[in-house]
């Protein structure tokens, strides 16, 4: 029986996944387009069949080859953002050492750009972390040097350079440049808007600051987002008689293992097996899927609304459904053509 979810618990909707994909998982990607480019435009008429079938294998091979050393980097540098509070010089110097060292050995898989942007990045939020502005902000326009360099394009700052080079200006008091580099991350990034209520803060601007946060908390859209809670907690400051308005800007991390969502996975693995234990359930030979088709914040209640029948290849044609509690883990079954909600016994005896 599958397991489907009205939305996903471990992941953004995907209009803004692009945008906050760690970068290291986004230079992956661009690595396989290029690969797959490169591979297109060798693929003339003059090919025979099994010659792009051995191309195909060999790039396959080579993208594997690359990810596998990514993911071994990426653990090095995990390593070294857990190190950062304890030991930031440490940091500094090695990470030195590492970039020397890309620059000059060889790469056979390709893969200096990915690793000197992680160092580049790393390094800009150590120098950030122990106060050095000024060195944080080089790193930032090293890392941008590196992509132009490598991709061949014009100066360009990310939405997370853009706001990290804010958070630096932030610091450094040039409240023009911090607004500045925030408007330029772009709305579409998922926490700029956080960001801009933070720098209302900073200018002492505590009814617009307010405002933002309260458009943050309306918007049940992005709830999942692990800053959604840092705003409320904000407005809850804000809302004393005096509050202590913030110095700074929130600093997004870089490292890849960095939570961006919160999840509830092990409610929603509580609230499945729950459905699946059920008798009529068990006894359903058409039933295929068990679907959340509304979460609480849908149904206004602490319940999941959860459904559960068959998959006819277009749309799920429900047999049961149930709401399931959250809080006590009480299951009942909602009666869809008299809207009532009954609980399983009532529900058993009506049929």
């Amino acid at each position: 029986m599958k397991v489907s979810a009205s939305k996903s618990a471990t992941s953004p909707s995907c209009k803004t996944l692009p945008a906050i994909l760690p970068k290291l998982t986004l230079n992956k990607i661009f690595y396989i387009l290029i690969l797959i480019l490169t591979i297109s435009s060798c693929k003339n008429s003059s090919y025979k069949e099994d010659d792009a079938i051995c191309l195909s294998c060999d790039a396959e091979d080579e993208m594997q080859r690359a990810s596998d050393e990514l993911d071994k980097f990426d653990k090095v540098i995990i390593g070294y953002y857990n190190t950062i509070n304890n030991n930031p010089r440490k940091v500094i110097s090695e990470t030195q050492e590492l970039i020397d060292k890309v620059k000059t050995e060889a790469d056979p898989n390709n893969v200096k750009w990915n690793k000197l942007g992680s160092l580049f990045e790393l390094r800009a939020e150590t120098f950030y972390r122990i106060g050095e502005y000024e060195n944080s902000i080089k790193e930032i326009y090293n890392d941008e040097q590196n992509n132009v360099e490598t991709l061949k394009g014009e100066f360009s700052f990310s939405s997370q350079d853009c706001i990290h080079l804010a958070c630096n200006y932030a610091k450094l008091k040039d409240y023009g440049k911090t607004k500045t580099f925030i408007d330029s991350a772009g709305r579409g990034w998922y926490i700029v808007d956080f960001i801009n209520a933070n720098y209302y803060e900073l200018i002492g601007d505590k009814d617009k600051a307010l405002k933002a946060y309260l458009q943050i908390k309306n918007d049940k859209s992005i709830d999942h987002y692990e800053y959604y809670q840092d705003a409320l907690k904000r407005i809850a400051e804000l809302n004393k008689p005096k509050p202590k308005l913030l110095d700074e800007l929130f600093y997004p991390s870089a490292r890849s293992d960095n939570e961006i969502c919160k999840t509830d996975n092990a409610r929603r693995d509580s609230v499945f097996k729950i459905v699946y234990d059920l008798p009529e359930v068990k006894a359903c030979a058409s039933c295929d899927v068990v679907s959340i088709y509304k979460e609480p914040d849908e149904t206004n209640s602490s319940n999941y609304w959860i459904k559960v029948g068959h998959d006819n290849g277009s749309s799920l044609v429900s047999q049961f459904n149930f709401y399931v509690d959250t809080l006590t883990y009480e299951i009942k079954y909602l009666d869809t053509q008299t809207d009532k909600i009954l609980t399983l016994e009532e529900w058993r005896k009506s049929k």
